[in-house]
């Protein structure tokens, strides 16, 4: 998201001026493939049940999520807060 948002993050989230509308599409197409990625790799060896689609619906919500809580603007604890808003999703959504 950094690296996208300092390329092409030209317009400004307007609740943080500091975040920009690239990094943060950055952030949810990233999370998104990664988590899709991860979670295919544990459906296709049998960790997980059922075909990898039937948990794109909630890898989508917690990677939205996690993208609207890294925009807030508090500095310095994203990185805390989006691995706590995952986590919490992850077990009532999982």
């Amino acid at each position: 998201a950094d690296i996208f948002g300092r390329r092409f993050g030209h317009q400004k989230l307007p609740w943080n001026t500091e975040k920009s509308w690239a990094g943060s599409l950055g952030m949810l197409i990233g999370g998104w493939l990664f988590a899709v990625i991860i979670v295919g790799v544990y459906a296709t060896n049998g960790i997980f049940e059922g075909a990898l689609t039937g948990y794109i619906p909630a890898i989508t919500l917690i990677a939205l999520a996690g993208t609207m809580v890294e925009s807030l603007p508090f500095h310095d604890v994203d990185n805390i807060t989006v691995t706590v808003t995952a986590v919490i999703l992850g077990y009532y959504l999982f």
